[in-house]
């Protein structure tokens, strides 16, 4: 608030000039900031400079050097040239079970015939594809209709411009505060990245609610990311929600293993690193937590090799990878953990879950808690079978696949699973 409406004036051997907007702006700066400014001009300069502060009406309203940075990677109220990763494309995602329903609902999204799954709201752990997915809707959306306005923020970036034209606006009344509003209720695909960043910002929440509603009411496409489902934003305004909800909320985790080993393969190939197949396998198998962390360790494999003028082995992964690896040895978890899990979420006694009632919300806590225990545990069917009242495998196949089946369309069931698979995974860590 305080550094940024400053700027640049002029500078001779002797000094530098800042310009501030007020007089007030200026007595603060000099008594909170002025050792930092001096240390940072003189690194900068090379020799010590007096730092001279001008107070000058035309400040106001302008914008400072980081904020102009910003303007470049947003687009203004008429230029729209998003600078979206180029390297982000659906055709370099790699899709797999844990990503699969994602990546099909970006694509329709992408389609600029379709208006379906609006809003669309992409949550999921950090470093699983969610940044990836919105700007190949992006890139593909500017490539088969460039006359589109496409807009991606993040949600500091949103914040940072919510609040910069409220603050000039109360310094000029030059500056138009609805020129903000123009630029995010004027487009017709609005992507904001890592929503959960809202929490706690009241006047940031209203002001994205408005934006929210007039791009909805004029058929406009909205894409939001977040690092957990709408429902879990506990301390975000319950009108916000329930707008996330109209749409389709997808859910991405964590690569499994086949996926690890594409994501390896592919990204060794792009960068010519050769890469034995085990090798791939071994990081594959330990590294488990999100693309990002498996990129981080393929660079750093790299990295040894070339210092060292190796080849990177198996010897080499294990030494370089030590500190980055999870081993397969930890805690495995177990039936009686997802079932305690399951009936804690719906509220039901052990016995009930495995029990030969059929009641609805019995059946549905069983089929949930069974697929669950197919997926986490390395038990055999019959195996699983004999731990739900001695049931016929083929029973605990059958709600295997009609879980699967339906988590494809009810998006209620994913947040359920969802929620069950992490408080497990978290009680187990």
């Amino acid at each position: 608030m305080w550094l940024r409406p400053t700027r640049y004036r002029s500078s001779n051997g002797n000094a530098l000039q800042i310009e501030v907007p007020s007089v007030h702006f200026r007595d603060w700066i000099q008594s909170n900031c002025m050792d930092k400014i001096r240390d940072a001009v003189n690194q900068t300069h090379g020799t010590p400079l007096n730092v001279e502060f001008i107070v000058g009406s035309e400040i106001v309203g302008a914008l400072s050097a980081e904020e102009t940075a910003t303007a470049e990677t947003l687009p203004g109220v008429d230029h729209f040239s998003t600078p979206f990763n180029a390297k982000y494309t659906f055709e370099n995602f790699i899709v797999g079970e844990s990503n699969r329903f994602a990546h099909a609902a970006a694509m329709s999204v992408a389609d600029p015939e379709s208006r379906a799954y609006n809003p669309l709201f992409i949550y999921g752990g950090s470093g699983v594809g969610k940044t990836h997915l919105m700007h190949a809707i992006g890139l593909r959306l500017k490539e088969k209709a460039p006359h589109l306005k496409v807009l991606y923020a993040t949600s500091e970036q949103f914040f940072n411009s919510f609040i910069n034209t409220v603050y000039r606006a109360m310094q000029s009344s030059k500056v138009d505060p609805t020129s903000f509003r123009s630029l995010y209720r004027g487009v017709d695909l609005l992507m904001i990245d890592d929503i959960q960043f809202f929490i706690g910002k009241e006047g940031t929440q209203t002001e994205f609610f408005h934006t929210f509603n007039a791009l909805y009411d004029a058929g406009k496409k909205i894409v939001i990311s977040s690092d957990r489902p709408p429902m879990e934003l506990t301390t975000l305004e319950e009108r916000l929600k329930s707008r996330f909800m109209w749409g389709l909320n997808v859910d991405i985790q964590a690569p499994d293993l086949e996926t690890r080993i594409a994501i390896l393969t592919r990204k060794a190939r792009a960068a010519n690193i050769a890469i034995s197949p085990e090798v791939i396998f071994f990081v594959a198998e330990r590294v488990q937590s999100n693309v990002r962390n498996l990129e981080g360790a393929l660079n750093r494999l790299q990295a040894h090799a070339a210092l060292d003028n190796r080849s990177i082995s198996m010897e080499l992964a294990q030494g370089a990878l030590v500190d980055l690896v999870v081993t397969p040895s930890g805690p495995k978890i177990q039936v009686d953990d997802i079932n305690q899990e399951v009936c804690n979420y719906f509220s039901i006694r052990l016995h009930e879950l495995i029990g030969p009632g059929r009641q609805k919300k019995y059946a549905m806590a069983r089929h949930v808690a069974m697929y669950l225990c197919r997926k986490m545990t390395d038990l055999s069917l019959p195996d699983l079978a004999a731990r739900f009242g001695g049931r016929n495998h083929t029973t605990v196949l059958h709600a295997c696949k009609k879980i699967e089946r339906d988590l494809q369309k009810d998006t209620n069931l994913q947040n359920i699973v969802n929620f069950i698979e992490r408080a497990v995974r978290g009680a187990n860590s």
